[in-house]
């Protein structure tokens, strides 16, 4: 018989935050393999990139710990299941609603708490403050 563990990671390292465009975030998910698809999660469509997977990382993860490189976001308050973009929409991505999905609902109310209630200013042109 086999033995099946279920163990979730127990802590995210972020490295960088990055907020966008909507338009910004579905065209940074446009690679030559094919469009990656964006979480949509209370409001917030976002995306994350892992580091590459050396020694340390793999070990931390292993011990429960995930390091993202990147964390992208836009404010989306409506849920989409696509967005297009480009000449004529050309380009497409699909929309993850995770809602429902509780590790993400503690990606975004840590990131609502910690970023932007307390009205972090961005880089890029999604984050210009007027």
């Amino acid at each position: 018989m086999v033995e099946i563990e279920y163990k979730p990671v127990s802590k995210i390292v972020i490295h960088n935050i990055v907020k966008m465009s909507v338009e910004e975030l579905v065209l940074s998910r446009i690679t030559p393999q094919g469009a990656f698809p964006l979480y949509w999660t209370d409001g917030i469509l976002w995306s994350f990139s892992n580091l590459p997977l050396t020694e340390k990382v793999i070990n931390d993860y292993i011990n429960g710990i995930d390091h993202w490189a990147v964390l992208q976001f836009s404010i989306m308050s409506n849920y989409k299941d696509e967005l297009s973009v480009g000449d004529n929409n050309m380009y497409k991505v699909k929309v993850l609603n995770t809602t429902d999905n509780d590790f993400h609902i503690a990606i975004i109310r840590w990131l609502r708490s910690n970023i932007l209630e307390k009205d972090i200013k961005f880089k890029g042109k999604g984050g210009k403050k007027k």
